[in-house]
């Protein structure tokens, strides 16, 4: 996933808490379900495009850091192939 797909999830710090309080206990996908229980949803939801969250550090910031919870919208070819 490279920068330049970067979605934060939220800028609202209290919905931004309540993700953080979850990332170690929920996969990628569920962090995104759960969030779409809060109202967030990335650019283009829908049955077609529907990412999982994933956790980047902007350029710049240590990677020993917390980084940002993004929506994880890389284009196709760097998702795995099945």
């Amino acid at each position: 996933m490279s920068a330049d797909t970067w979605v934060k999830v939220t800028d609202d710090p209290d919905l931004d808490a309540l993700l953080w309080e979850r990332v170690d206990a929920l996969s990628s996908q569920a962090l995104a379900e759960y969030a779409h229980s809060l109202g967030l949803f990335p650019p283009g939801y829908g049955p077609t495009m529907n990412p999982p969250i994933a956790l980047a550090w902007p350029p710049g910031t240590p990677d020993d850091g917390d980084g940002i919870l993004v929506w994880d919208i890389g284009d196709d070819s760097d998702q795995a192939e099945d």
